[in-house]
């Protein structure tokens, strides 16, 4: 048995489906107006999404077979109201599509971001211990990589990010936060 949100989604799988109601005062299916949804990316792609009259209110599905059709990334649900000439826009919430992981034929990274550039930040101080050359020049032509002291703050704030993702992980299936235990030299 699925849960019937009472609001618009800001997260959905690519290739499941959600549902949610929605009722908006004075605009109701019972006054005539039609519920109307759109999920727009910034690739131009647009996919209706089906709203049936349900009392006052309406009862929304993004289905399977549209969900399918989104690639990942963060897209806009726009909602709207219809009643002959007249048209009020009632909602407008960000909406993030994960990765279609049910269906993935090939090896698909879902690392975030974050945890991403961390691993290439460290990878690019340990080339450091190869070639330990910021710049070099060939046929008139200069490379220069970034800095250690560079790569090290970046590392800094990158594994910081990641230590705030695993401890939202951490809060999200339950469990406690991880403590960090500091012994300070006494004050004399």
């Amino acid at each position: 048995m699925s849960t019937v949100l009472t609001t618009e989604p800001t997260k959905l799988r690519a290739g499941d489906s959600i549902s949610w109601t929605k009722s908006f005062g004075d605009y109701t299916s019972a006054n005539g107006y039609q519920l109307k949804y759109r999920v727009i990316g910034s690739a131009g792609i647009a996919a209706a999404v089906s709203a049936t009259a349900d009392g006052d209110g309406w009862s929304c599905t993004i289905t399977k077979a549209i969900s399918t059709t989104l690639a990942a990334g963060i897209y806009t649900l726009i909602g709207w109201v219809e009643k002959g000439l007249e048209r009020v826009t009632v909602s407008e919430t960000s909406i993030q599509i994960l990765t279609n992981l049910v269906d993935a034929t090939l090896a698909t990274d879902t690392r975030s971001h974050a945890r991403k550039t961390l691993t290439l930040i460290e990878a690019a101080i340990e080339s450091y211990a190869v070639r330990p050359v910021e710049q070099i020049s060939i046929a008139g032509r200069t490379w220069t990589r970034p800095s250690l002291d560079i790569l090290n703050r970046l590392r800094s704030k990158y594994a910081k990010l990641v230590r705030i993702e695993v401890e939202k992980e951490r809060r999200a299936k339950g469990l406690a936060p991880k403590q960090i235990v500091a012994q300070f030299p006494p004050i004399s």
